[in-house]
């Protein structure tokens, strides 16, 4: 049956019952991610606001287990992408794609096709949808769902990759260099892996909109990059967004309430990192602790401790505060996260969400998951400052904090 090819979910009507057509309440979705998108669906331009919008649970149809990967994410694997467009199957082109292209995550090779209006589909399987002899594995519809859970985010919020190339250049070196971090942070899994994707999506499209600061002169001839790390900031800040299942958009256009949205979020906490360090641009914060045994972008302690109200204290302590919160702390606390920028950035963030949820006028607890400017200012005091006792008179945290709200208020220094 050649429709089982395609749609393995079953969900097709043209499915001749093998596997059995899907019925029952769920009978409606098609937002199986790793199925045949159909773009040219009624109700708008849009192609499938939904696609890629389920839980990892919900594609076991097509018979793949989502277990434990017991790969090596290390950057040993191999990393590209190839522009296959002349590959394009009249079936193919006939549904609206205009590209297509083979991208490999560590050796894993998964299918990415693009439309006329820039609208970006993933398939986990080799040769892509139509292939007669193309292959799935769990890695793949990992790295398929993460592609897709972001394409949809970001085509619902208008937030747009740029070119396709230049993206998927840039995604696959960023995977190379921070899959096998992430995912000895996670813990691995196919949870890991799909988690990876989908916010090395969210964060590049994010990274493309922050603000741009005018560099500066450094010794030797040699120019500032302030915007460096603007992926790293933007990957972590949709990473920790999603793990505190904080209410916003991408962007603040898009905003439905006065929570700031992951770019705000992005945009503030680049603000606070250029306060911190100057975004990490002098050799110093790298080589040499400060006097309260602070290094890196965001100035973490080379001595953390794990009492109540010390750096690392939110983190550390979520999982026994809030349900749901899964403890990364101790894992990044496992690391040699002092020599490495992107755990650097992803343990300033994540504390600083911390702080956020503890804050003294955000009430996390009773549900509230819109975090307004003055309650992520209140994240930004305690991640300097600890304890909210800390704060009152205390004129150097405001100093502090004048130069972050100026520097993000002005989009710049």
């Amino acid at each position: 049956d050649p429709i089982t090819l395609i749609d393995p979910s079953g969900n097709s009507p043209e499915n001749t019952g093998n596997p059995p057509r899907m019925s029952g309440p769920n009978a409606h979705i098609s937002s199986n991610p790793i199925r045949i998108p159909d773009i040219t669906q009624p109700g708008g331009p849009n192609p499938i606001d939904n696609v890629g919008g389920v839980a990892i649970g919900a594609v076991a149809g097509v018979g793949v287990g989502l277990g434990n990967i017991t790969a090596n994410y290390d950057a040993c694997g191999s990393y590209g992408y190839t522009d296959i467009t002349s590959q394009l199957t009249d079936a193919e082109k006939e549904i609206g794609f205009v590209h297509k292209y083979q991208v490999i995550i560590n050796g894993i090779a998964v299918t990415v096709y693009e439309t006329k209006n820039g609208s970006l589909f993933a398939s986990p399987k080799t040769g892509g949808f139509f292939s007669q002899d193309g292959s799935i594995s769990k890695e793949s519809t990992a790295i398929a769902i993460g592609l897709n859970l972001a394409f949809g985010k970001l085509r619902k919020d208008g937030v747009s990759l740029g070119d396709t190339k230049t993206f998927l250049r840039n995604l696959v070196l960023f995977a190379r260099d921070n899959l096998g971090t992430f995912m000895n942070i996670v813990g691995g899994g196919t949870d890991g892996l799909t988690q990876f994707m989908k916010h090395a999506t969210i964060g590049y499209g994010v990274s493309l909109l922050m603000h741009t600061y005018d560099n500066d002169p450094l010794d030797d001839g040699v120019w500032t990059d302030y915007s460096l790390y603007d992926y790293e900031i933007a990957f972590w800040t949709s990473f920790w967004y999603d793990e505190f299942e904080m209410d916003g958009a991408t962007t603040p256009e898009k905003n439905t309430h006065d929570s700031l949205s992951i770019l705000e979020v992005a945009n503030l906490l680049k603000a606070s990192a250029y306060q911190e360090s100057r975004l990490g641009q002098s050799k110093q914060d790298w080589e040499n602790a400060d006097d309260n045994n602070d290094r890196g972008v965001f100035q973490i302690d080379e001595s953390p401790y794990k009492k109540e109200g010390g750096w690392n204290w939110p983190l550390l302590s979520l999982h026994k505060n809030l349900d749901g919160v899964r403890q990364y702390g101790s894992n990044f606390i496992g690391t040699n996260y002092l020599n490495n920028r992107f755990l650097d950035i992803g343990l300033g963030i994540g504390i600083t969400f911390g702080w956020l949820v503890l804050g003294p006028n955000f009430t996390y607890s009773t549900g509230d998951r819109t975090a307004t400017y003055s309650d992520w200012l209140d994240a930004i005091r305690g991640f300097n400052a600890g304890l909210v006792e800390n704060w009152k008179d205390n004129e150097d945290l405001e100093n502090h904090m004048s130069i972050i709200k100026r520097v993000y208020e002005n989009k710049g220094p």
